[in-house]
């Protein structure tokens, strides 16, 4: 009778236990979380954004403000320091979701998902002036293979929404026309004056 209680007593503690650290580490993440969404706040205030959407990743925060047509990218590196930039949504060419596979061997296909090779997937941003840039949302080292579709999810979401300000930045470079305005004196010519519709918003 006393093994079963001193038995019941070790579960007991060490299942306490095993919830402390579970409380402790949920605890530590979400001030992680806290902490960087607090520097996206304040690099989006530092360039004078506001954010109208934004995504927090593994060690990748963005913001969108899509007023400014400004999007910012912030990077946590391991030793704890912080670096960001914006991107132009003007100076932005194509925007797609890119998935990266490793090194496949003959016949591996065969038996294993193309999926179990992938590893990353970034928001690819062809811009006008400067290049390319990756913004990544997935990666094999710091996320689990189980997080891949959520993430990929997310990246297309957003491949959609600067997709969709692009689309309005060519249409309303077509939407430019001529506007008659009726002239105060009766029998005179009308007077045309262009307006392009982009300078006045």
């Amino acid at each position: 009778m006393s093994t079963l209680l001193i038995a019941t007593a070790l579960i007991a503690v060490v299942a306490g236990i095993c919830l402390l650290l579970i409380s402790i580490n949920n605890k530590q993440k979400r001030n992680a979380m806290n902490t960087f969404l607090n520097r996206l706040s304040q690099a989006g205030s530092s360039n004078n954004l506001s954010f109208s959407g934004q995504e927090l990743l593994k060690d990748i925060a963005i913001g969108l403000d899509g007023l400014r047509r400004e999007l910012l990218v912030l990077t946590r590196f391991k030793n704890g320091d912080y670096f960001d930039f914006t991107i132009d949504i003007n100076n932005v060419q194509s925007c797609s979701v890119k998935k990266i596979y490793g090194f496949i061997k003959a016949g591996d296909l065969k038996n294993n998902r193309l999926e179990k090779h992938l590893e990353e997937i970034v928001l690819h941003l062809e811009l006008y002036h400067a290049g390319s840039t990756d913004i990544p949302f997935y990666n094999h080292i710091d996320n689990r293979p189980g997080e891949a579709i959520d993430l990929e999810n997310k990246a297309r979401r957003w491949e959609s929404m600067l997709n969709k300000l692009m689309n309005q930045r060519f249409d309303k470079k077509k939407s430019a026309q001529a506007i008659y305005y009726p002239s105060p004196h009766p029998g005179s010519k009308k007077k045309e004056i262009t307006t392009a519709i982009e300078k006045q918003q």
